[in-house]
């Protein structure tokens, strides 16, 4: 549209018309594409959302990693997002768009990204900026047997230590009270002469500053998701072992028994004794750590491995305790007992393997329970009313309690006379089962308890040859017919 404006001398002006827009069938659709899944990577890459991400990531056993630690979030669990699933399902796609962003970082093996760590520039202009301290390191390649005390105590030469947190297996996390330059110091101790730790060099690196939060969420023991929290459920054994939970850290210690065994062994004791005596260490490694802490369980493994178990996570302070107190010495023999902490991979198998075990142990008790069931069916019945048998006062105390179902009983009991049929006296009725009667949530209406006990009333007709004679029997006879 062309606007005409008229000047002083009568003449008119075009003005050109305002440029179109550009149309929509220029632009690329892969180009679209793209950028939607460029927009959508920033938003899983900013610091709430990937908290929220990292913490799915460590509780599910698909993609937890060990360099998830580092800020890294796995490219197959956004491709789990139902908003990423309906743009794109290819891997290498979302991996080739993210290197293509300064904001985004994508690890060596291109399955995993993270976000590029904002470095702030340094105040002092000599000190590089990828050195600026944030009071926390990342210290990697310890031993299994490594405690927090010792990492303590060596670090504590560069400066006063706040917290000592392990991360995961030989990966641990060090924050200083001071948030100066140790960080710095350490590095470049690390470059000129290396740190050396048991004789073994170890790996220290700066915590960027997006991960310095993770960290201390980590110090601190909270869940970094909301929704995979697990509540911790002291003495008991987890469920499921996806991940390392603070529920089931820092609670078994390893003995070593093979000094016991060489002693048991030394050709004085027979094979008899030395297996009753490793029968008896439970108890006596139990009375041995009890002043120390609690203990829940103590299991032997192949006559050579004791593991002791406590109810709170007091393993790792233990240990410089218990060395201070002259360590462990078996009683009579006067054998010392190697003591050491089990986590990592150990750890986990030492949970799974008592998870399998006691739910193995629950259904042979299951059985036995339902086996027995013949040999606590029968009751003596006296003038029409049930009076208790030889292990009377047991089965009371393993049925229910309440009063309810006691005189619902009774009466049940009280049912099995007919007006048609005479009194039995002195007689041997099978009575209800007392184990079906204490489980829980299938309790029988009465009408079943009727025809089970018209079905016992037969049964006993015909072993008395179809006559209601009364017969007495003794404790004898009842037995007999067991």
């Amino acid at each position: 549209m062309e606007i005409d404006i008229a000047d002083n001398n009568g003449f008119t002006a075009a003005v050109n018309p305002l440029p179109a827009p550009p149309s929509l069938c220029n632009i690329d659709p892969k180009q679209m594409l793209a950028n939607s899944i460029l927009s959508l990577l920033h938003t899983y890459a900013s610091k709430t959302e990937s908290k929220s991400l990292l913490g799915q990531a460590r509780s599910s056993p698909t993609y937890y990693d060990p360099s998830l630690l580092d800020g890294y979030i796995p490219i197959s669990l956004l491709l789990s997002l139902n908003r990423m699933k309906k743009l794109t399902k290819d891997l290498n796609v979302i991996a080739q768009i993210a290197s293509t962003s300064p904001m985004l970082q994508v690890h060596p093996d291109g399955t995993k990204i993270r976000r590029t760590p904002i470095l702030e520039p340094s105040a002092d202009p000599q000190q590089p900026v990828s050195l600026k301290s944030t009071g926390c390191v990342l210290a990697r390649k310890f031993t299994s047997d490594i405690v927090k005390h010792e990492i303590s105590l060596y670090f504590s030469q560069f400066g006063p230590v706040a917290a000592v947190e392990f991360i995961s297996p030989g990966v641990a996390g060090i924050k200083f009270m001071d948030d100066g330059g140790i960080a710095k110091t350490m590095v470049q101790a690390q470059s000129i002469t290396g740190l050396r730790f048991r004789g073994d060099v170890l790996h220290v690196e700066w915590a960027a500053s997006s991960d310095f939060d993770m960290l201390e969420e980590s110090i601190k023991g909270l869940s970094l998701s909301s929704s995979n929290k697990v509540k911790s459920r002291p003495g008991k054994y987890p469920r499921k072992m996806a991940g390392p939970y603070k529920y089931t850290v820092n609670r078994i210690l390893h003995v070593d028994l093979s000094g016991l065994k060489w002693a048991l062994n030394d050709g004085t004791d027979d094979n008899e004794d030395v297996i009753s005596e490793i029968e008896k260490a439970p108890a006596i490694l139990k009375r041995l750590f009890e002043p120390y802490a609690h203990v829940v369980n103590v299991s032997i493994e192949q006559t050579t491995s004791a593991y002791v178990r406590f109810q709170q996570p007091v393993a790792s302070e233990l240990l410089p305790v218990i060395e201070k107190s002259c360590g462990i010495r078996y009683p009579d023999y006067d054998v010392a007992l190697p003591i050491r902490r089990v986590n990592g991979d150990e750890e986990r198998i030492y949970w799974h393997v008592c998870c399998a075990r006691e739910n193995a142990v629950g259904v042979a008790v299951g059985s036995n329970l339902h086996s027995s069931c013949g040999s606590r069916k029968w009751e003596f019945v006296r003038g029409g009313a049930s009076s208790g048998g030889p292990s009377s006062k047991k089965r009371r105390h393993d049925d229910d309690t309440s009063e309810k179902a006691k005189k619902k009983k009774c009466k049940n009991v009280g049912k099995r006379k007919n007006d048609d049929d005479e009194m039995l006296v002195g007689t041997v009725v099978p009575a209800v089962s007392i184990v079906s009667g204490a489980r829980k949530g299938k309790k029988q209406n009465a009408k079943q308890l009727n025809k089970k006990a018209k079905k016992n009333r037969a049964k006993v007709r015909s072993t008395n040859g179809g006559k209601g004679e009364s017969k007495e029997m003794d404790l004898a006879d009842m037995f007999s017919q067991l």
